[in-house]
């Protein structure tokens, strides 16, 4: 079986305790996603047709107008599951990076600190795990997740340092 999970952060480069990094996003077998596929386009296409930044504008400005009701309805009868990463940034200082340090000590080697210290990446592992460690145990063991991101532009030149991780 084939999960796909499509991903997308905001927040990214907080700073202020009282912000937060989210990386959210959407998992599903194949059939979930031509379903969704199927019915999302067939919204678009409505007139008046919606490209993806038209619809973006929509979201923004109408959040409960009927045709995002709509859109909603695509996802909930889809069959494909929400799914998120929430970060406080104070929390995650207090937490993850008051802790890096004892780390360095203990040898942890500095690119998989820098990882760590990186709330992007801390992120995208994390959401990664909580998917992977449940798809272990409770599916065949030909099953693969495929993730499609928008690869935030910032860490570009360090993708392929998270990829060998």
């Amino acid at each position: 079986m084939i999960f796909q999970l499509f991903i997308d952060e905001s927040g990214y480069g907080q700073t202020a305790p009282e912000e937060a990094f989210i990386m959210a996003g959407f998992i599903g077998g194949i059939t979930q996603w031509q379903h969704f596929t199927r019915g999302w386009s067939a919204l678009l296409n409505e007139a008046p047709i919606l490209s993806a930044e038209a619809f973006k504008t929509l979201l923004r400005r109408k959040r409960n107008s009927r045709r995002i009701e709509k859109f909603v309805g695509v996802l909930n009868k889809s069959g494909v599951h929400r799914t998120s990463v929430y970060i406080p940034r104070k929390s995650y200082e207090k937490i993850v990076l008051a802790e890096l340090p004892k780390w360095k000590r203990w040898g942890l080697d500095e690119a998989v600190i820098w990882l760590i210290r990186n709330e992007y990446y801390f992120g995208f592992f994390g959401l990664l795990m909580w998917i992977l460690i449940p798809m272990l145990r409770h599916t065949e063991d030909t099953a693969t997740l495929e993730v499609i991101y928008d690869r935030n532009i910032h860490e570009a030149k360090n993708s392929a340092l998270a990829i060998r991780i």
